[in-house]
């Protein structure tokens, strides 16, 4: 079955009929706090900082609507202005967690990493030390060799014998 496939002209027009049309959504209390979390989280991404003004009206909108669910609840101004902030200091307090990987989410991980804005990585670095030292590991458990040429390219060699040359990922160099 082939995907079908949206294009941006059809999209628009679609949007355009359809923009002045106002939804109502229902939520339960115990999913307020997380649709507060999943929208403070939005509104960190790097990607969503660069949108421009309806993204973040719509993400204002509704963190103000959370902001009025928990002044409802009880909460003061003061605390509801420490709940989007509560993230942050609970991870730390929790210290670490565990997430489990396969070889490939832990490689499309690395990869996702190393593509992201200087100013994002080092919040992941540690993820990041992690995966590396995982690959390492990998590597060193298939028999996997690296040695670097004249040049700068690094050879890989499997047991099998295949070799690939190719240029090396900033954590070889920095680990040489």
């Amino acid at each position: 079955m082939q995907k079908k496939k949206v294009t941006l002209d059809q999209y628009a027009r679609v949007l355009e009929e359809h923009k002045e049309e106002v939804y109502d959504i229902a939520i339960k209390a115990w999913q307020m706090p997380i649709l507060h979390g999943l929208i403070t989280l939005a509104a960190d991404h790097p990607g969503v900082q660069k949108m421009g003004r309806p993204i973040k009206d719509l993400i204002e909108q509704v963190r103000w609507w959370c902001r009025e669910k928990f002044s409802e609840w009880g909460f003061t101004a003061e605390e509801v202005e420490y709940l989007d902030t509560m993230r942050e200091e609970v991870q730390a307090k929790e210290g670490n967690s565990t997430l489990t990987v396969n070889s490939f989410e832990s490689g499309a991980l690395m990869g996702l990493i190393l593509k992201e804005e200087e100013h994002t990585k080092p919040p992941l670095s540690g993820v990041y030390k992690q995966l590396v030292e995982i690959k390492k590991r990998i590597e060193k458990a298939e028999g996997v060799t690296k040695e670097f040429l004249p040049g700068g390219k690094l050879q890989v060699t499997d047991p099998a014998g295949i070799i690939i040359t190719r240029d090396p990922y900033p954590w070889e160099v920095e680990s040489n």
